[in-house]
């Protein structure tokens, strides 16, 4: 079993990236409406890999779950049995929608002081597409108690596994299309540290790469963003002047030091010490 598979059994699925806010009551035509306008983005909108833990009241998200995929585990221990039925919803059009509730959900090891938590998945069976699901948390008007013996059980293993994959395009032409570089990871995963530079990536001259972006590069843009690009390229531009003059300043250092050795030599010669014969002459 991969890594993905693996992180895919405790919970980690494919969810629509948008922000839905806090919805206190959502009516099964507002749920339609909610998945027809993602039928919609998501032909072009990647979904994100992420989890669902622990959602506070009010929590919409969208998820894309082909079979035989089940729900995820969300962090939520629920001690009754969910119900699943579906209605004929005329939004326009001739909607099925199936609705599947399953209450007396609390939190193991939590504040929760009774089983309040309600959760309440939709789907579009006909009119629509039956792989995406809109979940939906509430409060449920009589809590119940929550049993001892399931008080301090969590549902799921600590710390969630950390998985580094792309986002993914799932309906329409596009679909299966893995998209990269989508700046910081989504809520839910753990931050992938950027993979260490290599010498071979750092401009001559220093001041490449190895101590971060560019300056005037935000760390989670994307290399390929045009911005980038042109970061980098002047980054590289202005080590390679930097190496340029220093360059120069060692031929010109070079130059000194070869004229200082001619002056030298030439010194040497004009104060040599006399001839024998010349000695000889003198002492005539």
């Amino acid at each position: 079993m991969s890594l993905l598979q693996q992180a895919q059994a405790e919970g980690l699925c494919l969810q629509h990236p948008g922000s839905f806010g806090v919805v206190a009551q959502l009516s099964n035509e507002e749920a339609v409406k909610y998945l027809l306008n993602a039928l919609q983005a998501s032909q072009n909108v990647p979904f994100h890999w992420r989890y669902i833990d622990k959602p506070p009241e009010g929590q919409l998200a969208i998820l894309y779950l082909p079979p035989p995929t089940h729900f995820p585990s969300d962090g939520i221990r629920y001690q009754e049995s969910e119900q699943v039925y579906s209605m004929h919803v005329p939004v326009g059009r001739d909607l099925e929608l199936e609705v599947a509730e399953v209450k007396s959900g609390f939190i193991p090891g939590s504040q929760d002081q009774s089983a309040w938590r309600t959760r309440r998945r939709f789907r579009l069976l006909k009119g629509g597409h039956p792989h995406l699901v809109l979940v939906h948390y509430t409060r449920q008007p009589n809590p119940s108690p929550i049993l001892p013996q399931l008080a301090n059980q969590p549902v799921r293993a600590y710390p969630l596994r950390t998985v580094a994959e792309p986002s993914t395009i799932v309906i329409g032409d596009k679909a299966g299309q893995k998209v990269f570089n989508q700046g910081a990871p989504p809520p839910g995963m753990q931050a992938q540290g950027p993979p260490p530079s290599s010498a071979v990536n750092a401009p001559v001259g220093g001041g490449g790469m190895m101590g971060g972006p560019p300056p005037g590069m935000h760390g989670n843009m994307p290399f390929n963003h045009p911005a980038a690009q042109a970061a980098m390229i002047n980054q590289q531009s202005n080590a390679m002047e930097q190496l340029e003059r220093r360059r120069e300043r060692e031929r010109e250092r070079e130059k000194e030091l070869a004229a200082a050795a001619a002056r030298g030599r030439s010194g040497s010669a004009s104060g040599r010490p006399p001839h024998l014969d010349d000695a000889g002459s003198d002492g005539e």
